[in-house]
């Protein structure tokens, strides 16, 4: 063979082997998300590898299309062995932290877990096999320990994560929850601060009391017949959010349905942001390929804004104030970016609503002596038959408000925690007795945290709204960070959610006497964590009651 000819076929698969590490170190250090990118790497390197190797022996007999099938193969095999290999290996930073091989090497573990809305309990699980830290994906670390709260999650604590990438396409506008960086954070923020105002959530009270009104009477005309209360919960919320976010209920507790099917529309896309936030760089493929559910749930975002503005009686709702219609800015706020924000208002606020009155039904009626105590405050709060309106007694109601806190303890909004990143180029940080490297997701996982015996003791799964109390077995209300048991669920639509459930709940304990149907006792078993939680049903069968034994 010429000299030129033994240079050439020594060259080949040299050049070859070259490029496919070439590909991986890109993919390791720059992690890159865009169509074009990664096709260039998975498919366009085997391509320029394939003219490269044509005249080698071994591929010279071969068909030019077998050729880069073979190579394109052989490429993405050795990829993933590469990285397999890495991430396994005792020289990855987080190699010293216990967890399943399945979540080290990839964190489509966790994405099929969540399709199937057991997240936090996987996180559960995993903690309780491997300790307080544990390693859910090549990249990302769960820590149950309330000495991580405030280093996480804190006010001093860790920027959000990944997890919130790529809501938006290039140039358009994430919603709030989705904006990483802190500054940029702070001032979108602005109009939020004065949408949940003292002032404004004084101007939610109106619609909260006629929206709870219309479910009374929706559930007086279902007397002593089997009802689905988490579906009530969920069609309640979704005409209240609707008339505070858009000032324009959907009139769903009139109709008994939701004929638009917004709550199919919001479940959809809430689902798919959850399961395609475990693997962020699949976003823009996905969006590509227009199979995500997310940009419906952005439609309807916009069309629901687009109606707010044409309504000419524009009420002081919370688009009131993401649109800056009072002029507090000096320069107007995009439309889809008031669009985002209202519909992340809609889709927060009806969810944890719905999720907090859903579990809290349960809690109360498998619970009887806890149901009847709570009856007697609220009957000697409101002596009269008529319905509960004066939402400043009911949040002095002692008991009342200890059941919603031991609610949201045992099944917090965000059960499987929100994601937080320890930067690159930060050097890492320390918390509690260790290092986490830079480049490192982390969460606290609340559905575990709560749960934890260290943090409510006695009884930590059981429904004790007593020891939120300063009776009984405990003197003092319990707490994660001395003073704040929603530390978890800081947000403020998380913790707006509470009044709502106060006001549900206070109105018709009132009025009915609500009954289990069947045995619940299941009930738990069926709720999913799509990052925010989607209860199955709770039957039950209401009656009127015949008098207020209030004294």
């Amino acid at each position: 063979m010429p000299l030129m000819g033994q240079l050439s076929s020594s060259f080949a698969p040299v050049s070859g082997v070259a490029l496919n590490l070439l590909s991986y170190w890109v993919f390791k250090r720059y992690e890159p998300n865009s169509v074009g990118t990664v096709t260039a790497l998975l498919l366009g390197v085997p391509v320029l590898v394939s003219n490269i190797v044509a005249q080698h022996p071994i591929f010279s007999r071969c068909n030019y299309t077998h050729t880069i099938v073979i190579l394109t193969v052989t490429h993405n095999i050795l990829l993933a062995c590469f990285t397999a290999a890495y991430r396994l290996s005792p020289f990855h930073p987080l190699a010293a932290f216990p967890g399943p091989a399945c979540a080290k090497l990839t964190k489509f573990t966790v994405a099929w877990v969540t399709s199937k809305g057991k997240q936090y309990q996987f996180y559960r699980a995993l903690h309780d096999k491997y300790g307080d830290v544990v390693r859910i994906g090549p990249n990302e670390l769960s820590i149950r320990h309330v000495d991580a709260v405030a280093p996480i999650l804190g006010h001093d604590g860790l920027p959000k994560g990944p997890f919130w990438d790529y809501r938006a396409d290039a140039g358009s506008h994430p919603p709030l929850v989705a904006v990483r960086e802190p500054r940029e954070h702070s001032k979108r923020r602005k109009p939020w601060n004065r949408a949940f105002s003292r002032i404004a959530l004084q101007g939610y009270e109106k619609p909260l009391l006629g929206n709870i009104e219309r479910l009374t009477e929706a559930l007086d005309a279902r007397t002593n017949q089997i009802v689905d209360m988490t579906m009530w919960m969920g069609y309640f919320a979704l005409d209240f959010m609707g008339d505070i976010v858009f000032g324009q209920p959907y009139r769903i507790l009139e109709s008994g349905m939701d004929a638009q099917g917004v709550r199919g529309i919001l479940e959809d896309g809430v689902r798919s942001s959850a399961i395609t936030g475990q693997i962020p760089w699949a976003i823009p493929i996905l969006r590509w390929l227009r199979i995500t559910a997310y940009d419906r749930m952005k439609q309807y975002a916009r069309s629901s804004a687009l109606r707010r503005l044409e309504d000419t009686e524009r009420a002081k709702d919370i688009f009131h104030y993401l649109n800056d219609e009072q002029g507090v800015q000096s320069v107007q706020r995009p439309l889809a970016l008031v669009a985002s924000d209202a519909g992340l208002a809609m889709i927060a606020g009806s969810d944890t609503t719905t999720a907090t009155l859903s579990a809290m039904w349960y809690c109360l009626l498998s619970n009887d002596v806890a149901y009847k105590r709570l009856q007697q405050e609220i009957d000697v709060a409101f002596p009269t038959d008529e319905l509960p309106t004066n939402l400043g007694t009911m949040a002095s109601m002692q008991y009342l408000n200890a059941c919603i806190n031991e609610t949201l303890r045992l099944f917090p909004a965000l059960l499987g925690g929100a994601q937080r990143s320890v930067l690159p180029g930060t050097g890492g940080k320390m918390i509690r007795s260790f290092f986490v490297p830079e480049g490192t997701q982390v969460l606290v996982p609340a559905y575990s945290l709560h749960r934890d015996p260290r943090c409510f003791s006695p009884l930590p799964d059981a429904f004790w709204p007593d020891r939120w109390l300063p009776e009984g077995d405990r003197a003092y209300p319990p707490s994660i960070s001395q003073n704040d048991p929603f530390v978890l669920n800081a947000a403020a639509l998380i913790t707006f959610s509470h009044g709502p459930a106060s006001a549900v709940v206070c109105s018709l304990v009132h009025t009915f006497d609500v009954m289990p149907s069947g045995d619940i006792g299941s009930w738990e078993e069926h709720i999913e964590d799509y990052f925010t939680a989607k209860c199955g049903p709770l039957m039950a069968v209401l009656s009127r009651r015949k008098e207020v034994q209030g004294t």
